[in-house]
């Protein structure tokens, strides 16, 4: 019994299973808010323009949350700031506008509605979308679960916090997951994903101390795997490249934090042809060299974060005095 429970529980952990999920929701949640009274009070009657513009903005919602994977990519904390002020104009006029408007007790419609936009937006934090605004859009959705319950029957206060408290719990869980995931990573990697630990408790001068010493430790570890890589890389190519086939490629990338650095050079060492990869953290420049298609690099540290290409050209042989 434990074992088919363990099972379906992973199943329920899968990302995939999320995605299918919060478009569902997505679908549930615009079709009833259509039919709910809210959307009366709110927007009046029905008529044509309203029809294309709804059914326009549901095409846009349900395909950003169907196909949100593609915003794995690290996002930069200007776009994440910009979002979160958007999620949080939008939400604060709506409700203004929704108390000031809708008198009465809510429907069934508006219930649901609050409930699904509340699992999509779980969804939306399953899948990592890195856009900063994911659970404070479920903090939203759950308060307003809340506010019309209240309105219905004191009592429903009770039924709501149950679901609500189950849905963090269950975002809990998913940063747990994500954790014990990390933690897998092979140990060359494993030790620069290691988290910096403060005392919240502690003294704001010990606290400094700690960091520093973990953050110079991360240097000394970072140098380390470079040059661990360039070995491996030496030790494993069975081409002898000539010089004069030698490329040097210089790349601009957009990093914010290690673990996506480390990504980067992993995704840099596995390209074939290369002969050695360097990093420079502070101009956040890698240079690498070797029998490469600078394209074909480009477009593979792509996948992991912004890169453009800064020179190529023949690697210049040092003079001898």
């Amino acid at each position: 019994m434990m074992h088919m429970f363990f099972q379906i529980w992973s199943w329920v952990m899968q990302p995939e299973v999320w995605r299918f999920v919060g478009f569902a929701s997505a679908v549930v949640g615009l079709l009833c808010y259509a039919l709910s009274s809210s959307f009366n009070y709110l927007f009046g009657s029905w008529n044509l323009w309203k029809i294309i513009l709804y059914t326009v903005f549901s095409f846009i919602i349900c395909s950003a949350v169907l196909f949100a994977k593609i915003w794995q990519q690290s996002r930069t904390l200007q776009f994440k700031a910009h979002i979160a002020f958007l999620v949080l104009t939008i939400t604060s006029l709506y409700s203004f506008y929704y108390d000031k408007v809708v008198n009465g007790q809510p429907d069934a419609y508006s219930l649901i509605t609050c409930v699904s936009f509340a699992i999509m937006s779980l969804s939306l934090s399953r899948k990592k979308t890195q856009c900063g605004f994911e659970i404070d859009l479920l903090y939203f959705f759950l308060g307003c679960l809340l506010v019309q319950l209240m309105k219905i029957k004191l009592l429903l206060f009770f039924v709501g916090t149950c679901f609500s408290y189950s849905l963090i719990i269950l975002r809990t869980c998913f940063s747990s997951m994500d954790a014990s995931l990390d933690n897998e990573l092979p140990n060359s990697l494993q030790d620069e994903n290691n988290h910096v630990v403060v005392e919240v408790h502690s003294d704001s001068a010990q606290q400094t101390q700690v960091m520093n010493q973990d953050i110079s430790d991360l240097q000394k570890k970072e140098k380390g795997i470079q040059e661990q890589n360039n070995m491996l890389l030496k030790r494993s190519s069975h081409i002898t490249h000539d010089k004069a086939y030698m490329t040097k490629l210089v790349l601009k990338l957009d990093i914010h934090d290690y673990k996506i650095k480390q990504k980067a050079m992993k995704a840099a060492t596995s390209v074939s042809g290369i002969d050695s990869v360097s990093m420079d953290t502070k101009d956040k420049k890698m240079t690498l060299i070797g029998d490469i298609d600078p394209l074909k690099v480009v477009a593979k540290l792509r996948k992991i974060c912004h890169a453009e290409i800064v020179s190529v050209g023949p690697v210049k042989e040092e003079k001898k005095v």
